[in-house]
């Protein structure tokens, strides 16, 4: 029998083997008085009216005395069984975002851009939390903590809205960077409660990116990625100053050659992140605020899983009754020496 499954404090049980000694001393005690009360009397039961009667009386007081130590012991070992919610309520999930501020990011075949739509799943989805906590990772060639998990979603959105790929020190798509960093996020290692959203328009990521994601699923930490863009793909659009005035003009981003550079959504590699990462990937193509979806069907379960897992554990704390019969024989006992003492 595990003690430690139905009492809060079982170390507590230890000091009930006390009450054997504990009866031995009140018994020699009872033994000294009678004694000496025959030195001095001839014969108590013959001088002290109802002397019988009394000395039962305070055997039975003894008795009641450690009984009530009993169950007073047991009170302090706090027994437990049933079920209780008390304290314990809904626990959110903790979500980090990786948002992609490539330049790729920037093409506009979704409407108005690639980015702009990333930042409107973002605040989308943070309209659904209910005590859940998000946190935003802003990566291109490194990646920085735009955001740290919080409940304040008015001041998450307004972080959002002024993301942009001239923040970021390098160039390029370091997948591997936002999710080391997204895990350094979540570092208390509650996986029940964790999710990483990688939201990019996709690049191989790499094998430190993949092994990284298998580390996340171990820990149980889900990684789902969303991809933004379409398989036609567009062409970057940049700002670039002429050094005719203070205007810039829009162009297009070139590579080596001279040619403009298209970009399309890269479904097999975060496709390949995903499944990894133990998470779902999709797009937005055919779907209405995916990211949202996302957060309601394979996100936000997992902490009312937990919560409910939690309240199949938990158990009331029953003191009060062992408690209250400590008290009800503590009185028993007083009422009962009281009246001997006045016998």
């Amino acid at each position: 029998m595990n003690l430690a499954t139905h009492f809060a404090w079982p170390a507590m049980l230890v000091a009930l083997l006390m009450l054997p000694v504990l009866w031995w001393l009140l018994r020699r005690c009872f033994v000294r008085h009678e004694v000496e009360l025959k030195a001095q009397l001839v014969s108590p039961a013959r001088l002290i009216p109802g002397y019988v009667d009394l000395q039962a009386k305070r055997r039975l007081a003894r008795r009641l005395f450690l009984l009530a130590m009993g169950f007073a012991l047991l009170a302090l070992a706090q027994p437990q069984w049933g079920r209780s919610a008390d304290g314990l309520e809904p626990r959110g999930v903790d979500v980090v975002i990786c948002l992609d501020l490539s330049r790729s990011m920037l093409a506009r075949d979704l409407v108005p851009s690639r980015l702009e739509r990333a930042r409107q799943e973002v605040k989308a989805m943070s309209r659904r939390t209910r005590g859940d906590r998000v946190a935003v990772v802003a990566f291109a060639g490194d990646a920085m903590l735009a955001v740290p998990l919080t409940r304040d979603m008015e001041a998450l959105r307004n972080v959002v809205d002024w993301l942009d790929p001239n923040l970021m020190l390098s160039s390029g798509t370091n997948v591997a960077s936002a999710i080391t960093l997204a895990l350094g996020t979540l570092k208390t290692g509650d996986g029940d409660h964790q999710a990483i959203v990688v939201l990019s328009d996709g690049e191989d990521p790499g094998a430190q990116a993949l092994d990284l994601a298998e580390r996340c699923r171990e820990q149980g930490v889900s990684l789902h990625a969303l991809g933004f863009g379409t398989k036609s793909g567009a062409k970057i659009p940049i700002l670039v100053d002429r050094g005719e005035g203070l205007e810039l003009e829009e162009t297009y981003l070139v590579d080596g050659e001279g040619k403009e550079v298209v970009t399309a959504l890269d479904e097999t590699g975060l496709r390949s992140l995903a499944k990894a990462g133990g998470g779902r990937f999709s797009t937005l193509e055919g779907a209405k605020a995916p990211l949202a979806r996302l957060f309601d069907t394979e996100l936000s379960w997992r902490a009312h899983r937990s919560h409910a897992r939690s309240l199949d554990q938990s158990k009331a704390n029953r003191f009060q009754w062992p408690l209250l019969v400590a008290l009800l024989l503590f009185a028993a006992d007083l009422a009962l020496t009281t009246a001997g003492r006045r016998r």
